[in-house]
Order: structure tokens, then C-alpha cells, then sequence
């Protein structure tokens, strides 16, 4: 004889707060909560990730989370529709941050420069 595994709770059925183990608090799954969308503030620029994948770009923006601003620096991939999509892969950084990154980045193009990494480029 097989048994029914224990009904779940509804998803709009009020539940326990574990926020306070002294409490009496439920919280109703109902209530409309806000989901904030992160907001561009101004679009830095995109390069394509290699010279022949024309696919996938790397875009840098600033924007805003809940009032904070970042900078964002992501992949990009072309969508089966045609339009440029952001993944999962990349880096966030407070603006307090940028100038260590820029720093960084500017260290890394000047070591591969003077190891002859970068085409062009006189060592």
C-alpha cells in the first residue's frame, strides 16, 4: 500500500515568521511586494568579446539598485531574436571602487603591452 506524501501549505496561505522565535507574527504571502529594476544611468560603451564572435559583447554601464548606484560591467549575448540579452557574468562595483578597477585595468593593458601581448603596441 503506497501513501500520499503530506500536502504542502498553499503558497498564499500565511506562514510562520521565523524572523522572531518569540513571535506570533505571520506573514501573508499575499502582499504585494516591490521588486526593484535596476535603472541605467548612462551607457559607458560595449566591445565584442573577439574580433570573429560577433555574439557576445562586453557592455559597461552605470545604473541604479534601490536608489545605489554601481557600476556594471557584463556579458552580452545575441538572443534567438536578434537583440543583445545580459547573462550572469559579470562584475558590479560602487563607484567608490571605479577608480582602483580602472587602475587595475589600466595595469594589466600596460604589462601585456610591454610583453608584447597586445598587437600593435611598442614594448
Amino acid at each position: 500500500m503506497t501513501t500520499k506524501p503530506p500536502a504542502l501549505p498553499s503558497p498564499r496561505a500565511p506562514v510562520e515568521d521565523n524572523r522572531s522565535r518569540n513571535s506570533d507574527h505571520l506573514i501573508d504571502r499575499r502582499a504585494s511586494t516591490q521588486v526593484s529594476i535596476p535603472t541605467e544611468i548612462a551607457h559607458i560603451g560595449a566591445i565584442w568579446r573577439s574580433p570573429r564572435d560577433k555574439s557576445t559583447c562586453i557592455q559597461g554601464a552605470l545604473k541604479t539598485y534601490n536608489s545605489n548606484p554601481y557600476f556594471d560591467l557584463r556579458l552580452f549575448e545575441l538572443d534567438h531574436a536578434g537583440r543583445m540579452r545580459p547573462t550572469s557574468k559579470g562584475i558590479t562595483v560602487s563607484p567608490q571602487r571605479l577608480m582602483q578597477l580602472a587602475k587595475l585595468v589600466g595595469d594589466a593593458a600596460r604589462t601585456a603591452a610591454r610583453l608584447g601581448l597586445i598587437p600593435g603596441s611598442s614594448a
